[in-house]
């Protein structure tokens, strides 16, 4: 199930959900400004995967990039 979280309720979710991950999809411009977050400080496996390149731009290759991460 995709859940999405504010970022100061991550600590109580991956207590109570151990198994989760983190995929972040924002942009590669995002991640450089506003910085990537440290998902295994948590305990959480962390994928970082642009749904949108710069300008919006949507990545046609999400599904197939997304598979090869091979998340269950």
């Amino acid at each position: 199930m995709i859940k999405q979280i504010l970022s100061k309720e991550i600590g109580d979710y991956v207590k109570n959900n151990p198994k989760c991950i983190l995929l972040d999809v924002r942009t590669e411009d995002e991640w450089d400004n506003d910085g990537r977050p440290d998902g295994e400080k948590n305990g959480l496996k962390t994928y970082f995967l642009s749904l949108f390149f710069s300008g919006r731009i949507l990545n046609e290759n999400f599904i197939k990039e997304f598979k090869n991460l091979k998340i269950d």
